[in-house]
């Protein structure tokens, strides 16, 4: 690989690692203590516990292209690369495959992996080229975003990477507590293994990332990323940001959405 193609998801923005509950027979592991950088130039301890809810994934629906085809109005097209304007400056990896990408209100299929979307999640045409789809979630602190990001095998950088630059991006509300605490556990399911963190305080967005919006800081914001690592076509990175209520309250549809991951027949 070129040092083009090997550029990590550093210059967007970046998934996650380590993740969740149990499915089938799905192996459950603890992360200890991860140093990271904060915002003052030091290193500070970040304790990461496991993701509460341990209870099995729930049965999904048969996910083979052919039954999660999108139908009606529905399903959102991802952004080609024409459509959009890409970034200035070389160092991006290529992107996985948009034509089998379906972002429905009921499916999501992207890299090769699919998800059942809850109820009242809203597709939207992803806002950057960089993004393969992205989803509108409603709550009472106002609106999260989900995106969506695959790079192909070997791109994006590391699982650990990806969380380590995601909860970078949060710091603490309170100027008294001396780093932000994240969850984050690990599961294997159906031949994947997923990590995810959450994690929450102040949110700002890299002046370089996917975000597509604002770089202002965004204060009580949380996160919940998840990186799908076993697909066909390299690791599939979710990031969901958004006022801390509204992930609040979305909590048990998050953790549903990422318990029905399936790898999708070919």
């Amino acid at each position: 690989m070129n040092q083009r193609r090997s550029a990590t998801a550093d210059t967007r923005e970046k998934p996650a690692e380590h993740v969740l509950p149990r499915a089938g027979r799905m192996v459950l592991q603890l992360v200890a203590v991860l140093a990271l950088v904060a915002c003052g130039g030091t290193k500070q301890e970040k304790v990461w516990t496991r993701l509460p809810g341990e209870s099995p994934a729930s049965e999904v629906q048969d996910m083979t292209p052919t039954a999660m085809a999108p139908s009606g109005s529905d399903a959102v097209s991802p952004a080609s690369p024409s459509s959009l304007a890409m970034p200035s400056g070389a160092g991006m990896p290529p992107l996985a495959d948009r034509s089998k990408v379906i972002s429905t209100t009921g499916t999501l299929v992207a890299a090769g992996i699919g998800f059942m979307i809850p109820e009242g999640w809203i597709p939207e045409t992803p806002k950057t080229p960089m993004r393969l789809a992205e989803y509108r979630i409603p709550g009472p602190g106002g609106e999260a975003e989900l995106s969506v990001f695959a790079f192909g095998p070997g791109q994006g950088g590391s699982p650990k990477a990806n969380i380590e630059r995601w909860v970078s991006q949060f710091q603490a509300d309170s100027s008294t507590t001396a780093s932000q605490p994240a969850e984050v556990a690990e599961l294997e399911t159906g031949g994947l293994r997923l990590y995810l963190v959450k994690t929450w305080g102040t949110y700002t967005p890299t002046a370089m990332g996917m975000g597509g919006g604002s770089t202002e800081p965004r204060p009580n914001y949380a996160l919940f990323g998840t990186v799908v690592e076993g697909g066909p076509e390299g690791l599939l990175f979710i990031k969901v940001t958004g006022p801390k209520p509204t992930l609040d309250a979305q909590s048990k549809q998050l953790e549903s959405f990422v318990r029905s991951v399936k790898l999708i027949k070919s």
